[in-house]
């Protein structure tokens, strides 16, 4: 109920003040047991476990921590040991590549198929509307939220307008970009026998 009336997927867990934090737990572990009928659990049996960062932790040291560890949330100490906050991988994103909008926001479509079978796509349109409405196959269990923030968590820095890199069988190119922000990427279909672009 907390989550969703708060609106958040992700919620730290404490034990007795917020400057013990002994988990973070996960909407989506809550769905999963939900699913399997075993929300009689307790959160703590649910709960992943903490990483704590200092205050003075630079962003793109964070970013390279959070893709070698595959966690998307971080708990912030200040120089006392108390909590200052959190840390997530969409602030992350948002610090580089530009406001991502958030999992509850409702948007219209954003991608367009050209007749040649190449995919226009916004860079903001989130993972899983591109997986279920382009069926890309793209993972999601990296908690990145974005077309765009999976591109920069994949290549692992911030790609050039007219650059191209190749996931399994997708090509990706970034058509418009600035310094802040992805707009619209092309997608297209490769056949791994022959290299060539699937209509």
């Amino acid at each position: 109920d907390l989550m969703v009336r708060e609106g958040h997927s992700r919620i730290p867990a404490y034990r007795e003040n917020v400057d013990q934090i002994v988990g973070i737990v996960y909407s989506k572990d809550l769905l999963k047991q939900w699913q399997e009928g075993k929300l009689e659990k307790p959160a703590k049996e649910l709960m992943r476990p903490p990483y704590f960062i200092p205050e003075t932790k630079r962003v793109n040291e964070l970013l390279r921590e959070f893709q070698r560890h595959k966690i998307s949330v971080a708990i912030v100490i200040d120089e006392y040991g108390g909590t200052a906050g959190l840390v997530t991988m969409e602030d992350l994103l948002e610090e580089i590549v530009g406001e991502i909008s958030d999992h509850w926001e409702k948007k219209a479509p954003d991608f367009q198929k050209l007749p040649d079978g190449t995919i226009l796509v916004n860079g903001k349109m989130e993972i899983e509307r591109v997986n279920e409405e382009l069926e890309m196959g793209l993972p999601e269990e990296n908690d990145v939220e974005t077309l765009a923030g999976f591109i920069l968590s994949y290549v692992g820095r911030f790609p050039k307008v007219g650059e191209t890199f190749r996931f399994k069988n997708l090509s990706f190119t970034i058509q418009t970009a600035d310094e802040h922000s992805i707009s619209l990427v092309q997608i297209k279909r490769l056949d791994l026998k022959t290299d060539k672009k699937i209509r």
